[in-house]
């Protein structure tokens, strides 16, 4: 039998766990975008932005099995592990999250999963 003292650590613990899994909850149908600042040429690098657009060409690396999307606002850069579950096509309407990286001098957008890059509207 818990002593009165335990039975209010008991309580606090079992509602804290309740918030964190309603926050968990609230986070996921959200997503990562909702969090995410709106990109523009002028975030800094370290950002985590979201930037919805056209894609105007998908093009694979020439090695490293990497993809580059190519959107009227920003470049993206998909990295290999995340590139094969990408479904999006040239035409795509897309909202992208990830975070702003600098390279070679020219800002991108780098996502680090799938569910960084969600289709609005396919082509058909």
């Amino acid at each position: 039998m818990l002593d009165p003292r335990e039975r209010n650590a008991a309580m606090l613990l079992a509602g804290a766990l309740l918030v964190m899994l309603i926050v968990h909850g609230i986070v996921t149908v959200l997503g990562p975008a909702a969090f995410a600042a709106q990109y523009s040429p002028a975030s800094p690098a370290g950002s985590y932005v979201s930037v919805t657009g056209t894609i105007l060409a998908r093009t694979p690396t020439a090695t490293g099995g990497h993809l580059l999307l190519t959107l009227a606002d920003a470049d993206v850069f998909v990295p290999a592990d995340v590139a094969g579950s990408v479904p999006a096509q040239a035409g795509d309407v897309v909202v992208v999250t990830g975070t702003v990286e600098l390279y070679r001098g020219k800002k991108e957008i780098v996502v680090a999963s799938p569910d960084d890059i969600r289709v609005i509207t396919t082509i058909d």
